[in-house]
């Protein structure tokens, strides 16, 4: 997981999931399926960065937010390998 986060441009939480879940399957094939679930929370900015620093200022998100189930499939893998344009196959 900690590869696929490192090496991925990520564009959501959903795309890095689904990735970090194809990687476990394709590493481990005797799985048929991954599920993950996650918390739903954006932080709230209350400060942006200020020239010449990199940070910001969070808060605890406002309601609402919620909780997202995944699961990636062996079928996923498959389709995602099939892809000659998939970036999957580009970064295995």
């Amino acid at each position: 997981a900690a590869s696929v986060f490192h090496t991925l441009d990520n564009k959501s939480i959903q795309h890095l999931i689904y990735h970090i879940g194809l990687r476990i399957l394709d590493r481990f094939p005797q799985l048929t399926e991954v599920n993950f679930g996650t918390n739903n929370r954006t932080w709230d900015t209350v400060v942006e960065g200020t020239e010449g620093f990199k940070g910001a200022v969070f808060t605890e998100p406002r309601p609402p937010f919620g909780f997202q189930g995944f699961s990636v499939h062996q079928e996923d893998l498959a389709r995602e390998k099939a892809s000659a344009n998939s970036e999957y196959v580009s970064q295995v």
